[in-house]
């Protein structure tokens, strides 16, 4: 094995080590759930449906290794790491034939001794422990994934670069299949192609614009995109996760092309921006509207910065710099895919303010052409600071040491960022998502119907009764679906539906709610989970009973129970180890918002005590909840 060989293998194991060490243990908040479901019922996730994620991740299923959540989750580890080591490939590949060949010989000799392997292996790492890659490569997601598909197709277009005209043309076919197969896990891919036309067309036209490569070029995107074709066929099985029963075709173009999220509130930021800079004057009036603008909030949702520090972007901009001069073609492909794709994801995404954490995932390909750039301006830095030194020999003890000194401190960028992220990545800790949904479950009486709402509230419970086995007898309800035919048709078996209610998104999802408690009351135990109560308008807050993490539709005579709060698990709900995002916030705040309903329960009934009591307890979950205690105690 070469010399550059062993470095590849060193930053896979460094990084497999670290995303392995701070790996989340089962399932988490957002959409983790939902995915893990999918992968091991072999299902169909959210839409567009990512069917390549769910077959190579329900392979992952089979591993013995620890619980699913668990596996699925160490997919995403994996493909994080194998990502990481093609940025070191990448970035080889951009050194040895992009920069540093148009140098001297005594620059060729710098560029195939020890410090392209150095440098190559900087940027690897500087990406590795960026804390968006790192988040996403400890949990169950889908971007670690289309993160490795968009290096391999760095990788592919660059080789093909490289190769000799006659031997371009299988270089295009892998490309295409590659494309495919990656636009099957994620359709953000599309943003990336204007960059990836440019390279080929600014490199050959003439062999990219022949008619019969471009007819087999389709060829192999077909049997790439062929991987949709899991979407009909699983779904004729109806697995318990089957977004959309997308069968048909109208269905499968409905999940697709992500009809489904049409109603989703917009923030029109662009267009607010516009209409806000024409009301203003010039100069100093349109870089304050620029300033106040939600447009400008949605774009920091890329943020160079947060990722890699000051001198990170100092030195990655001078990378571009420095790419560009050397092979214009190259420079600017890569600059125009990181503009068209973290521009693309703003304006098509434009969500309101408070979903913009929404769009962060989505810049991590952008991250990774950042790193890039990041390694070329380390390789223009070295190279100037090597150039200013005679040395006698590019093999002397001298030349050795001046590249130990400067690796030593190019690398203090990657070590900063494993120590300043790991605190905010670290889920090794992370059982909230599994408590919670569990706590909720285990409190459930017999054959109870459960209310939910948002996603986060519902995805853990979907993961612990359909691939944990867990209180199976009880019908979980997901309310923002009730008016989806494909959602309420599996429902009809277990519940009393009036099925003339859910024939269309046309129907008040109010009436089919009022219709399923009303029709299995006589049968069932109803609750909601703590979200949805804020959508239960048709009910007085006497009608819901305190009970545990969620709330009773209560019968006459009944009172919340007394021994619920002691059997439930609080892993890190007290101790808050692990990284506190909205969905984690949330959650504990649920902890303590229950409580406070249960001390204003007691208040209402006279037993002021055990009301002060559950009030010092909601406390201890979240002390921000002492505002809302001195109301209800005024």
């Amino acid at each position: 094995m070469g010399l550059n060989h062993l470095y590849a293998a060193f930053i896979l194991l460094i990084s497999f080590t670290v995303y392995l060490k701070t790996l989340s243990p089962t399932v988490s908040f957002f959409d983790s759930g939902e995915l893990i479901t999918a992968a091991y019922s072999l299902g169909v996730a959210h839409p567009p449906g990512y069917p390549l994620y769910t077959l190579v991740s329900w392979i992952f299923t089979f591993l013995p290794l620890g619980n699913i959540a668990y596996r699925v989750n160490l997919a995403s580890a994996c493909f994080a790491s194998l990502t990481v080591t093609l940025v070191y490939y990448i970035l080889l590949h951009l050194l040895h034939h992009e920069i540093i060949r148009y140098g001297s010989r005594g620059v060729e000799e710098y560029g195939e001794g020890l410090v392209c392997p150095v440098i190559s292996l900087f940027g690897a790492l500087a990406f590795a422990f960026s804390p968006t890659l790192w988040a996403q490569a400890v949990r169950a997601e889908v971007y670690s994934l289309n993160a490795f598909f968009v290096a391999l197709l760095l990788w592919i277009s660059l080789k093909w670069k490289s190769q000799s005209p006659q031997d371009r043309q299988k270089w295009l076919y892998r490309f295409a299949l590659a494309y495919g197969l990656g636009f099957g896990n994620h359709q953000t891919l599309l943003l990336l192609l204007p960059g990836f036309v440019f390279l080929f067309l600014g490199v050959d036209r003439r062999i990219v614009l022949n008619r019969k490569n471009l007819a087999r070029m389709m060829v192999f995107l077909g049997l790439g995109l062929s991987i949709y074709l899991l979407i009909p066929i699983r779904a004729a099985q109806h697995p318990p996760i089957n977004w959309g029963d997308a069968h048909s075709l109208r269905q499968f173009i409905w999940l697709v092309t992500r009809e489904g999220y049409k109603h989703v509130e917009h923030g029109r930021g662009l267009t607010l921006l516009w209409e806000d800079l024409q009301r203003r004057p010039g100069g100093i009036g349109w870089v304050e509207g620029v300033a106040q603008s939600l447009f400008l909030q949605q774009l920091n949702s890329f943020n160079l910065v947060r990722e890699f520090s000051w001198p990170g972007l100092i030195l990655g901009l001078t990378g571009l710099f420095f790419l560009a001069l050397k092979n214009k073609v190259v420079g600017l492909a890569t600059l125009i895919s990181l503009i068209s794709l973290s521009l693309g994801v703003v304006v098509i995404g434009d969500p309101i303010e408070a979903n913009i954490f929404l769009l962060e995932e989505f810049h991590t390909p952008s991250y990774l052409i950042f790193s890039l750039w990041l390694g070329a301006g380390v390789s223009f830095w070295a190279r100037s600071f090597l150039s200013l030194w005679r040395f006698p020999s590019y093999r002397s003890f001298r030349y050795q040491v001046a590249v130990i000194l400067l690796a030593f401190g190019f690398f203090l960028l990657p070590a900063y960022q494993l120590i300043h992220h790991a605190i905010e990545v670290d889920r090794s800790r992370d059982f909230i998502a599994y408590d919670y949904g569990k706590n909720i479950l285990i409190g459930l009486q017999p054959q109870a119907l459960l209310f939910t709402w948002g996603d986060s509230g519902a995805f853990p419970l979907w993961y612990l009764q359909i691939v944990e086995k867990l209180r199976e007898d009880v019908v979980l309800v997901h309310l923002p679906q009730v008016n989806s035919p494909w959602y309420m048709r599996p429902l009809v078996k277990p519940l009393r539906i009036t099925s003339n209610l859910w024939g269309g998104s046309q129907v008040d999802p109010s009436s089919i709610l009022t219709d399923l408690i009303q029709q299995n009351l006589p049968y069932r135990p109803i609750y909601f989970d703590f979200s949805s109560r804020y959508y239960l308008s048709n009910f007085a807050p006497e009608d819901l009973l305190p009970y545990g993490l969620v709330f009773k539709l209560a019968r006459p005579g009944e009172v919340p129970p007394t021994d619920l709060w002691d059997r439930y698990q609080y892993r890190e709900i007290i101790e808050k180890r692990v990284p506190q995002d909205l969905d984690v916030w949330h959650a504990i705040s649920i902890y303590g918002q229950s409580r406070i309903e249960l001390g204003k329960y007691y208040v209402s009934t006279g037993q002021t005590d055990r009301a002060l009591e559950e009030f010092q307890m909601a406390l201890r979950f979240d002390p921000t909840l002492a505002v809302e205690i001195g109301e209800t105690l005024k």
